[in-house]
């Protein structure tokens, strides 16, 4: 066991091959490679099969452990695999099962794999319809697909679930936005910035932008210039701001701000 924790990273490296090229393993000349690297996933797969939780309560708890460390890896298609060998022997426990099935949906997401996705935030919804994560993440996966009213709708359930959930607002008011709804889009971004969430600047951002767009111009040049304070290279903010700046005839700031803009574009394409 101590081989497959001493070489976890390369193992994965070695997985997801498999997962990508599964005729890898038939094409390789050497006898002796082969071998070798069918016992170093046996002997993986077994350690994971055999390792109990901390508690010694859940079942495979070491897969779900290996995909978290995949994930933090960014190999997701091992991750996938991870937690699909989890779920198996989790199935019918809605609270293992739940969060493995958020993971391996968020890393669908990702890839782009949204029918896949939306399946297993199915599945957690059902098993556990009062995780507003549940529903927020497979908002997410409608929003992308261009179904914007469903996306609302889960959104929507998600503050029913949990009405201090600063993310699902400001999703929600993203959705609306781009709906072009800047009346229902407003007081959501105000509830998601009143109450914080991890990407508050994201609300901040497009609550700019809307400002903006409305003519409210030392609203937008505020928010911008929150934005720029969480972030100080963020390029948007400053280009935003700088054209706010315009229209309030502040021309010096304007073009303080549009020439940051451009240097930090430059630099960024020299990267």
């Amino acid at each position: 066991m101590i081989l497959v924790h001493k070489h976890l990273n390369l193992l994965l490296g070695v997985q997801e091959a498999l997962l990508v090229m599964p005729e890898i393993l038939v094409k390789l000349k050497k006898t002796a490679a082969r071998c070798l690297l069918a016992a170093v996933i046996c002997v993986w797969t077994a350690s994971c099969a055999s390792a109990p939780g901390k508690d010694g309560s859940i079942p495979g708890a070491s897969y779900f452990e290996r995909a978290l460390f995949a994930e933090s890896k960014g190999r997701h298609l091992a991750a996938i695999e991870q937690y699909t060998r989890y779920l198996e022997l989790n199935q019918n426990a809605p609270e293992y099962a739940a969060p493995a099935l958020n993971n391996r949906g968020t890393l669908y997401w990702t890839l782009g794999r949204y029918d896949e996705a939306l399946q297993d935030f199915d599945q957690a919804v059902d098993m556990l319809p009062d995780s507003a994560l549940n529903y927020i993440n497979r908002g997410n996966v409608y929003a992308d697909m261009g179904d914007v009213e469903r996306a609302i709708e889960d959104y929507s359930q998600a503050i029913t679930v949990d009405p201090k959930n600063g993310l699902a607002y400001s999703n929600r008011g993203l959705a609306w936005s781009s709906l072009k709804r800047f009346d229902q889009a407003i007081p959501d971004l105000d509830k998601a910035i009143e109450l914080g969430h991890e990407d508050l600047y994201k609300s901040l951002m497009k609550r700019g932008v809307i400002r903006f767009g409305t003519k409210d111009y030392n609203g937008a040049v505020e928010d911008f210039s929150h934005v720029i304070g969480m972030h100080p290279g963020f390029i948007e903010a400053y280009y935003f701001r700088g054209l706010a700046h315009q229209q309030l005839n502040e021309a010096e700031k304007a073009q303080i701000d549009l020439q940051t803009a451009m240097d930090l574009q430059k630099a960024l394409e020299k990267q």
